[in-house]
């Protein structure tokens, strides 16, 4: 029997429950999003039966957990004219109207004869010359695209037009939380291994999720589906990329949740920088070797298999971090997790 919330995946033409060890990363992933973080670096190792998936179900419980646990993703109308503050007269700006972009320069933010504050746009129009739009922060979504540009959706645009799949979507977010979702730009998790591998499970790879006819679906409260369901249920197909939005794997003008790097990079990009508040998975033996010394960010994932080579190098790195500890991490771990999967959680101390 299928368990209502966990991912399925097709099965010689069915639809089938992921593996019990799949399950145990999706959830433990979804665990550490949401109580991971703290002054002191959190390391969680795992040494797997295999690596397959297991950097993808985990960066997706991850996204999934830090969604759940974010109140800050509603900005308040102070917090949007903060954000536009830095921006130049000049500077670009998309507007979403529907499901179309339509560019235009921000002429800052400008005040009502109330004492409210507009958001100030200037549009070329076909016949010449420009039209001034004027935006309340209240009734918009701000974000800063990864071009350095601004997004902004007036409030009146429906998600669906910004999420490419959002039946699947919608089975893991409530409803509230779609816009915010698919306007801001959040660096939620970071995974560095095989950049390959990973665009062909996260974007590749066909999954599905479950809803009951009235609507429950997901491991937490029943929620309504916004679309009539089947009598025994509804499938809804979707791809870990449609949660997870991964930065290198989108367009430029796109906004993301989380981001790859490979672990044979030669020079430290931008983004091992912007991981800082992100949730780092290190897919490998040569990830972490090469890289965990980079990332300082508030929680590490080692995923470890035996047969890989430099095994024994990665195991002793962590077993001397470990010696140095300062505190275990037991609140990380979820219990029971999958025959097979061996872990060890800590406090990282000073290097």
């Amino acid at each position: 029997m299928f368990e209502i919330g966990e991912l399925g995946y097709l099965h010689n033409g069915e639809y089938a429950p992921l593996p019990s060890w799949g399950n145990s990363l999706l959830r433990l992933g979804q665990h550490i999003g949401q109580t991971g973080g703290s002054d002191n670096c959190s390391v969680v190792c795992l040494v797997l039966p295999t690596r397959a998936f297991g950097a993808a179900l985990l960066s997706f419980g991850v996204v999934l957990g830090r969604l759940a646990a974010t109140r800050g993703d509603d900005e308040t109308s102070k917090e949007h004219v903060e954000h536009l503050s830095n921006l130049r007269m000049g500077d670009s700006v998309t507007i979403l109207d529907g499901a179309r972009r339509t560019k235009g320069e921000f002429r800052g933010i400008k005040t009502s004869a109330n004492g409210a504050a507009m958001i100030c746009v200037r549009q070329p129009v076909a016949k010449g010359g420009g039209l001034t739009r004027w935006f309340i922060p209240e009734y918009c979504a701000v974000s800063r695209l990864p071009s350095g540009g601004i997004l902004l959706v007036p409030g009146q645009a429906p998600a669906e037009n910004l999420i490419p799949n959002p039946t699947f979507v919608s089975r893991f977010l409530p409803e509230e939380r779609l816009l915010p979702f698919a306007t801001r730009s959040v660096m939620e998790c970071l995974v560095i291994g095989n950049l390959n591998v990973l665009r062909s499970e996260t974007t590749d790879t066909v999954f599905a999720s479950y809803c009951e006819p009235d609507g429950t679906r997901g491991a937490g409260e029943p929620q309504q589906l916004r679309r009539e369901t089947e009598s025994e249920g509804a499938w809804a197909e979707g791809k870990l990329h449609d949660i997870l939005r991964t930065r290198r794997f989108l367009g430029e003008n796109r906004t993301y949740r989380a981001d790859v790097l490979a672990a044979q990079a030669r020079t430290t990009p931008d983004r091992v920088a912007d991981a800082e508040d992100a949730v780092v998975v290190f897919d490998g033996a040569m990830a972490f070797l090469k890289w965990s010394s980079y990332c300082s960010p508030a929680c590490k994932i080692v995923l470890l298999d035996r047969t890989e080579p430099r095994f024994d190098d990665a195991v002793q790195q962590i077993n001397a971090k470990y010696v140095m500890r300062t505190g275990d991490a037991a609140d990380l771990m979820i219990r029971p997790l999958a025959a097979g999967i061996e872990t060890v959680a800590y406090r990282e101390g000073p290097s």
